[in-house]
C-alpha cells in the first residue's frame, strides 16, 4: 500500500507530467502527496551561484492549497544543495517524511547529454532505498510501438 507519495520538482515542463501521475497516484491509492522542491546553489570564483527561482516555491504552495481543495492531503517540502547533489536533498527530505514512493520527471535528454550535464533523476534511482517512478518526457504524440529498424 502507498500511504505517501513524493513528488520532486524543479519547474520544469517534465516535472509538471509527472505532476499528473503523482497526483492520480494519491487519488486513487489516498495517499498524501509531498511535494518537493530543492534550490541548487553553486560556487564560482567570483561568487556564489544561487538558481534563482523564488518563484516556484510560491507557485507551489498555491498547488498544495489547489490539492487540499480537491481532498488530498498536500503538503510543501523545500530544501537547498550544492550544484550536483539536488538529489541527495530529494532523498534526504523523502526520507524524513518516511514516503513510499518518488514521481519524477525525466527530462528526455539523450545518454551521453544525460552523462554530461548530469541526471538528478538517474541518481535518484541509483541511491533511493524505496521506488522511484520516472515519467517519461512526452513531446508531441508518444509512440505506440516500436521504432522502425528496432
Amino acid at each position: 500500500m502507498i500511504k505517501s507519495i513524493a513528488w520532486a520538482t524543479d519547474g520544469s515542463p517534465s516535472a509538471r507530467q509527472a505532476f499528473t501521475v503523482a497526483k492520480e497516484l494519491a487519488r486513487v491509492h489516498e495517499s498524501r502527496l509531498l511535494i518537493l522542491h530543492v534550490q541548487e546553489t553553486g560556487i564560482t570564483r567570483a561568487r556564489l551561484l544561487a538558481d534563482v527561482n523564488d518563484h516556484i516555491p510560491v507557485s507551489l504552495e498555491r498547488v498544495v492549497e489547489q490539492l487540499r481543495a480537491e481532498g488530498i492531503d498536500a503538503e510543501l517540502a523545500v530544501g537547498e544543495a550544492c550544484d550536483g547533489a539536488a538529489h541527495r536533498t530529494i532523498l534526504d527530505l523523502a526520507e524524513e517524511a518516511d514516503v513510499d514512493l518518488i514521481v519524477v520527471g525525466n527530462r528526455g535528454h539523450g545518454p551521453l547529454a544525460g552523462l554530461m550535464l548530469g541526471s538528478v533523476a538517474l541518481r535518484l534511482l541509483q541511491a533511493a532505498r524505496f521506488p522511484v517512478l520516472l515519467v517519461p518526457s512526452y513531446r508531441g504524440t508518444p509512440t505506440t510501438g516500436p521504432r522502425d529498424g528496432c
